[in-house]
């Protein structure tokens, strides 16, 4: 299939690409020279993708173009995409010949500057919420589905293709027991839904603040995105505190316990390159001299 690539700049000088598949348009090469050129001409500040998978990042680089962030979906329902070829992607791709190489904010010894990756979604369309954590019974029927009733459309339509979807099928095979689509919520709950709650309770936040911290320490992560209705029949007073809310997420760390119980319980695995080799292996510790008093406790 043929994929669709645009690009357009803006007043807040910034210019942005759409690619929605792994074979691209030839327009997007003449998209990105465009935003390339504009960029040296200091008319934008910043170059920024939406949905390229790493495939298509990797052919816009080897013509020369590069990213300052690519945009994608990501949360505990549907991790995927940030899988190991985008991650060993973000480590490759020296973005400082996009004339950001002398940016404060990042100088360091190293001059190769990752491109960092921009989360949108992080709570399911509103899903990965307090909302979800106490249900109503009201709201539930006898076999604990949820009713339509209870939604946003956005949560309807991740209720549906990612807890449903992917979380579902991901889950039942790495636990190896059966869940059908009927008892999907049950399950979330059971497991997803109660970690989470367990280190919302841990840390003093809310759940939100735990999904949303869990995708800031993704390493190469430059921002997440989260989006806000307004004027919406289902959100009353939320999006007027709802930016104070979510400030929860810089108050505290998940620690190493945590990110294993979230993953284990989460709708994908983590990338080979996130979990941190094991340094000290048996063959070192044949080399060390057990009977030297000076090393013992």
């Amino acid at each position: 299939g043929n994929g669709n690539g645009n690009g357009n700049s803006n007043g807040n000088g910034n210019g942005n690409g759409n690619g929605h598949d792994e074979t691209m348009s030839p327009f997007t090469l003449d998209v990105m020279d465009t935003l390339i050129q504009l960029q040296r001409e200091g008319s934008i500040r910043s170059i920024h993708g939406v949905d390229f998978p790493s495939e298509a990042l990797e052919e816009l680089n080897q013509c020369g173009f590069h990213f300052d962030s690519n945009q994608i979906t990501c949360n505990l329902l549907n991790p995927s995409r940030f899988d190991r070829s985008m991650y060993a992607y973000c480590k490759k791709v020296d973005t400082t010949e996009n004339g950001n190489g002398n940016d404060s904010s990042d100088s360091n010894d190293d001059p190769r500057k990752p491109m960092r990756m921009v989360w949108s979604s992080p709570l399911a369309g509103g899903l990965l919420t307090e909302k979800y954590a106490h249900i109503p019974n009201s709201y539930q029927s006898r076999s604990g589905e949820i009713y339509p009733t209870y939604m946003t459309p956005s949560e309807k339509q991740e209720y549906d293709t990612a807890l449903k979807g992917k979380w579902r099928t991901h889950y039942q095979s790495a636990s190896g027991t059966s869940i059908s689509r009927k008892n999907a919520w049950l399950a979330c709950n059971e497991h997803l839904f109660s970690t989470m709650s367990n280190i919302a309770l841990k840390h003093r936040v809310d759940v939100a603040s735990v999904a949303l911290r869990w995708a800031m320490q993704f390493e190469y992560t430059g921002s997440v995105s989260v989006s806000s209705s307004l004027n919406s029949q289902f959100d009353d007073e939320k999006p007027f505190h709802r930016p104070t809310d979510l400030r929860k997420a810089f108050r505290f760390h998940l620690d190493e316990e945590d990110l294993e119980r979230l993953w284990s319980v989460a709708g994908g695995v983590p990338p080979d390159t996130l979990v941190e080799p094991d340094e000290f292996s048996m063959e070192d510790a044949m080399g060390i001299d057990f009977s030297n008093r000076s090393l013992w406790l």
